[in-house]
C-alpha cells in the first residue's frame, strides 16, 4: 500500500527506504518554535544597539541575519535542522534523500518571502497542501522535503554483558 505521506527512496543497493514527509501541522509547530526565538533574538538586538539611524540600520542588517541567514546556517550545519525543526523531531532532505545543501537552503529560505504572500504565509500554506510531498514553494525551487527525522539506532540493546570479554 502507498501513501501519500511518504517518500519511497531505493537505494544502489535495491534497499526500499520510507522517508515520512510532515504536512502542515508539524512545521507550523515548528515555526512557531522558531520564530519566538527569532523574536526573541530580535529584541535582545533592539536593545543592544539602542535607537537613532545608526541602531535602525545595525536592527535592519541584524534582522536579515536573524530572518534568512540563521535558517540557512542551521540547516546548512545542523543536519537539515533548525531549533524548531530539532524539537519537533523534523529535518530538512532533498528529495533524494540527502542532507540539505548550503545552495538547497539559501534558494528556500530565501523564496520565504513568496511564501509568505499575501499575507501570513498564504501562498506557502496554498503550496503545502497542493503538493505531494507537502512542500511550500521555497522546497519545490530547492528540491527539499521536510520529514521526520530518523530515530538514531539503540545499540544499547547489542552491547554485550559487563565482562563478557573479559580474560579470566
Amino acid at each position: 500500500m502507498e501513501l501519500d505521506d511518504r517518500l519511497r527512496l531505493s537505494t544502489p543497493e535495491g534497499i526500499d527506504l520510507d522517508l515520512i514527509v510532515v504536512g502542515l501541522g508539524s512545521r507550523f509547530v515548528a515555526y512557531l518554535i522558531d520564530f519566538a526565538i527569532q523574536i526573541g533574538l530580535m529584541i535582545l538586538l533592539g536593545v543592544l544597539v539602542g535607537l537613532g539611524n545608526l541602531g535602525l540600520a545595525g536592527l535592519l542588517v541584524g534582522a536579515f541575519l536573524v530572518v534568512i541567514a540563521s535558517p540557512v546556517l542551521f540547516e546548512t550545519f545542523g543536519n537539515g535542522r533548525t531549533p524548531g525543526k530539532r524539537i519537533t523531531g523534523l529535518q530538512v532532505v532533498t528529495l533524494d534523500g540527502r542532507p540539505v545543501t548550503f545552495m538547497a537552503s539559501v534558494i528556500r529560505n530565501a523564496l520565504r518571502v513568496i511564501d509568505a504572500l499575501p499575507g501570513p504565509y498564504t501562498v506557502g500554506i496554498v503550496a503545502i497542501l497542493a503538493s505531494r510531498y507537502h512542500q511550500r514553494v521555497g522546497d519545490l525551487a530547492a528540491g527539499t522535503v521536510v520529514v521526520r527525522a530518523a530515530r538514531p539506532l539503540d545499540t544499547a540493546a547489542f552491547a554485550a554483558p559487563a565482562g563478557a570479554f573479559s580474560s579470566p
